[in-house]
């Protein structure tokens, strides 16, 4: 009998657990000097904000609580939303699929728009311009010209830590140029949610060119399924130990693009995930979720070697899950109907935890 798409109900439970556990583990504090340099950005821009009318807010967005975010160890980012003086009208761009061009009008004067359009090259010079005017308190800074970050590099007596200021541009749900994503029948609106235009590089080369982000739009999209914040934070956690070290959003995308026909039992759910990682990781690419031209795989130098690296660990983790489930179901099958309450012949239990370098005992009460 093929055993692969048959649920385990003492698999699931199992996970389940460790889901809990990981739940409940404290978050890692952000360092006190990481707010420190976001206020004084801030305190920046609207120093300069106050002679030409433009906004400027922290971008919270996806419902987060944090105006900072971890993408990595020692790595952190955070958004701000710019909000210009004139309205700037999303066109879709027809030679890049996931990306929009910003009209100004022939008529609007401003260092970030060239010939009526919000110019990339001109709008990070005039943005970034802005947050470095005061070198005195704010040091230490590095561009990114690909992705139009602000980098900080911060030292202390504990850690040396990055921090990464992106900014971006909020528009209303009916400002959406581009065709709809699918999602879950069930009512599921995304209306009452914003979007946001990015700066970016694209390929082939356009400055008027920005990039979707839909984070709001994203977190309703996970939380229409019962397990995907759950395997997101299992996989985070399993992918940490196995030193497969990409941002998490990796795998948030993976889990969106395929929201639609994800299994409904945790388990399989789980497996089914790891597997389309799996299988990105040999194609060697990631699109971004509504933005089909951008390979979130693409990070860093010599990225190639680290995929393939990265896929080899990945199908040899997926095989390891894979035996855990058989053995767990040939535990099911051994008990259904007997009055023992649980049973963990070959040890799976603790082959379950020993990916996760965890130790859940109180998984044997429950299964």
């Amino acid at each position: 009998m093929n055993t692969s798409d048959v649920p385990c109900k003492k698999f699931s439970i199992a996970l389940n657990s460790v889901a809990s556990k990981l739940m409940c583990e404290p978050k890692d504090d952000i360092p006190d000097e990481l707010f420190k340099v976001q206020h004084r950005i801030m305190e920046n821009l609207n120093w300069a904000g106050r002679s030409d009318g433009m906004l400027y807010t922290f971008g919270v967005m996806g419902n987060s609580s944090e105006a900072i975010t971890k993408i990595c160890e020692a790595r952190y980012e955070f958004q701000i939303n710019v909000e210009f003086p004139f309205e700037l009208k999303p066109i879709k761009d027809e030679l890049r699929p996931g990306f929009v061009m910003l009209q100004a009008g022939e008529l609007v004067e401003h260092p970030a728009v060239v010939n009526g359009f919000l110019h990339r090259d001109a709008f990070s010079s005039w943005f970034f311009s802005n947050i470095s005017n005061d070198e005195e308190r704010i040091q230490n800074f590095s561009l990114n010209s690909d992705e139009f970050k602000m980098s900080f590099s911060l030292i202390n007596l504990r850690t040396s830590s990055q921090l990464m200021c992106k900014p971006v541009l909020q528009f209303d749900f009916s400002k959406w140029p581009l065709p709809y994503p699918e999602v879950p029948e069930g009512g599921l609106s995304l209306r009452n949610h914003p979007w946001y235009a990015v700066p970016r590089a694209t390929v082939p080369l356009d400055k008027r060119s920005f990039m979707v982000w839909a984070p709001d739009w994203e977190r309703c999209l996970m939380e229409s399924n019962c397990h995907a914040n759950k395997v997101l934070l299992m996989m985070g956690e399993v992918l940490k130990q196995q030193e497969i070290f990409l941002p998490i959003d990796v795998i948030k995308t993976i889990i969106l693009r395929n929201i639609k026909v994800l299994p409904f039992d945790l388990g399989d759910c789980f497996i089914a995930v790891l597997e389309a990682f799996v299988n990105h990781l040999q194609a060697g690419k990631v699109s971004r979720f509504l933005v089909d031209t951008v390979d979130m795989l693409q990070i860093g130098s010599n990225y190639e070697a680290k995929i393939e690296k990265y896929h080899h660990s990945a199908s040899t983790l997926l095989n390891a899950l894979k035996d855990v489930k058989s053995r767990a179901l040939a535990d099911e099958i051994k008990t259904d109907g007997e009055s023992q309450c649980s049973s963990n012949p070959d040890g799976w239990i603790e082959g379950l935890n020993s990916l996760f370098y965890l130790n859940v005992p109180d998984i044997h009460k429950f299964i």
